[in-house]
């Protein structure tokens, strides 16, 4: 590996911009000082992102600062890499590089860029990212929802459905999402197979109502609001409306399933603090 690779690689981001300020290329691929063709293709923006992701919050300030030098020296943020992918395909599967995705669409990142595998970055976050870093994709222009909610539903990453279903992707059939399921056949109980069948039934419950996402995220609203109005006859209804609201991501879940559970939880833990208020109030009349 040349020195710029090697700065990237110890998060020395001292090392790297003076690499940068004597004239190397911030396009250099690690393969171009070798001459073994098997090498991986990888650019110094690539690496920076990709390098040691299996910790991202690990030297996170310092990788952060490796981007932006790296973005200020010219790296090309579209520049192909490993399997093809850009910077901001790597860089989606990580809830903690959210400043770093911002950085690469700030530098016009293609995206809506496809890799290898055909996959588009909005389909990586599907897959492999967070319901915050897709939500961040769609209101900077990611096309291809379709795939992407495809690709949620088929490895059960259920909360990643909701800010595609709200955006407008349409329910995919379930033949377009067992490929994964099927792999599980001998393996019933695998946690992998109970997600991917939580996110086929969430999907499922919401292709049943009739009006779709729209009215299950109504309908979930409604259903929590009556639940805490019986628990908190006090309280306006309207009010208790906005609180869930606010509160209960509705439509991100299966709300039979998950959120009335969650309701009771917390109707015990408000009777719980009563109790020590009355018990605080007793003792202070002693």
């Amino acid at each position: 590996m040349a020195p710029i690779h090697d700065a990237i690689h110890a998060f020395d981001v001292a090392a790297l911009r003076r690499e940068l300020a004597a004239g190397v290329s911030p396009e250099l691929n690690d393969s171009d000082d070798d001459d073994d063709d098997d090498d991986i293709i990888c650019t110094p923006l690539y690496l920076a992102v990709i390098f040691a992701s299996v910790y991202p919050k690990e030297k996170l300030e310092e990788r952060v600062a490796m981007v932006a030098a790296l973005l200020e020296a010219g790296a090309a943020v579209d520049a192909r890499s490993y399997n093809d992918q850009t910077a901001l395909h790597a860089t989606v599967s990580c809830e903690a590089f959210g400043d770093i995705i911002d950085m690469l669409l700030a530098a016009g990142a293609d995206i809506n860029a496809v890799d290898g595998d055909g996959d588009s970055v909005v389909a990586t976050a599907a897959l492999y990212g967070s319901a915050p870093t897709v939500k961040k994709l769609i209101s900077a222009g990611a096309r291809d929802l379709d795939q992407a909610l495809v690709a949620a539903v088929s490895i059960g990453r259920m909360r990643n459905c909701a800010p595609l279903l709200r955006a407008g992707a349409p329910i995919p059939a379930e033949d377009r999402t067992d490929r994964i399921l099927r792999t599980y056949e001998s393996t019933p109980n695998h946690r992998d197979r109970l997600l991917i069948v939580r996110a086929r039934t969430y999907i499922a419950k919401i292709s049943g109502t009739p009006g779709g996402f729209k009215a299950y995220e109504r309908e979930h609203r409604r259903r929590l609001t009556a639940v805490f109005a019986n628990k908190f006859p006090a309280l306006p209804v309207e009010v208790i409306s906005h609180i869930v609201l606010l509160w209960a991501h509705c439509g991100d879940y299966d709300y039979q399933d998950y959120a009335l559970p969650r309701a009771e939880h917390w109707r015990m833990v408000s009777e719980q603090i009563e109790r020590e208020r009355e018990a605080a109030a007793a003792d202070a009349e002693e």
